[in-house]
């Protein structure tokens, strides 16, 4: 079998960098070739970062849709990440989510009239 061309169909795919043949690093994400007789373009993701771990040991029917795996996964551990960092101001506020809106209204550091 041999593999088709890449198509650099998005620009995210702009950071890919083909270590050697059928092996690529894509933000840290090893991805390596893996073809089979019904899907002959398939990828299988490796290794990569731990933030990753829910799509390492994956296997995708092109190298775009592993692409679009990483990118995703990033993006959901960034909102992840803005989520907490939000909590963490809340907090330092004297919010928390267990907090009833009377008892926010009650807090002497919060300005509800602006």
């Amino acid at each position: 079998m041999k593999m088709t061309q890449i198509n650099k169909t998005h620009n995210s795919m702009n950071g890919l960098k083909e270590m050697e043949e059928g092996v690529w690093k894509y933000k840290n994400v090893k991805i390596l070739y893996q073809p089979s007789e019904k899907y002959p373009d398939m990828v299988w993701i490796e290794k990569g970062p731990a933030k990753m771990k829910s799509i390492i040991d994956r296997r995708y029917i092109t190298l775009d849709k592993a692409i679009i795996a990483v990118d995703v996964q990033q993006a959901e551990n960034l909102i992840r990440g803005g989520k907490r960092e939000a909590i963490r101001e809340l907090e330092e506020l004297g919010l928390s989510s267990s907090m009833t809106p009377e008892e926010v209204a009650e807090n002497p550091q919060v300005d509800l009239l602006g």
